[in-house]
């Protein structure tokens, strides 16, 4: 990346801004940590021509995300998919964070950092989103019945407008970046193509 050490001092400052104190801390001296907050968020949009290496500028970040035991995590958006699949991105980095929670299930070594962290996830997924709402995000992100497993049932569902499908929609994506943010500090997440 040539001439863009500005930019990228730039990032590096937003990714300490919204790392959690003890996270930080924790990473400092070589330790893993949790935060049962999710820090600041921050939206950062990086414009220009195709080709001029935005991607390659956000991705500098993955190291340094890695370095904190945080999530990096990456969507992008088809333009031919556009109208049929409008969260293709967003799903696509959904899809990321669920592999990297699967590759938490099973480890329960009590000196791993890791030990219990599958359970404690889908846990709190089931408990924080509720059926109805699993079952809304089950239906863009699939993998995440190997999560919550399959005891996701919606019964006597009540039909709702589009509106309120739509702010049930949001409001299951909040809570499940929200849970995921709590485990995995810090989050960033790249939309890559989202015009």
């Amino acid at each position: 990346l040539v001439g863009r050490d500005e930019e990228k001092k730039l990032l590096e400052t937003c990714l300490k801004r919204v790392t959690p104190p003890t996270v930080a801390a924790a990473a400092a001296e070589g330790n893993h940590a949790t935060s049962n907050s999710t820090g600041s968020r921050e939206l950062v949009l990086i414009s220009g021509d195709a080709g001029t290496g935005k991607t390659a500028l956000a991705r500098t970040l993955m190291k340094p995300v890695h370095n904190l035991h945080g999530l990096y995590v990456m969507g992008k958006f088809d333009i031919f998919l556009r109208d049929a699949e409008p969260y293709s991105g967003i799903a696509a980095a959904c899809r990321e964070i669920c592999g990297r929670i699967l590759l938490l299930r099973g480890r329960k070594d009590t000196g791993s950092k890791d030990a219990g962290a599958f359970e404690k996830i889908s846990k709190e997924l089931l408990d924080k989103l509720g059926s109805e709402n699993l079952h809304i995000l089950l239906n863009v992100i699939p993998e995440l019945s190997e999560i919550v497993g399959n005891q996701v049932i919606v019964e006597n569902a009540v039909k709702q407008t589009s509106e309120e499908t739509k702010a049930r929609f949001n409001y299951a994506f909040r809570i499940f970046f929200r849970v995921v943010a709590r485990n995995f500090s810090p989050l960033v997440i790249l939309l890559d193509d989202i015009q």
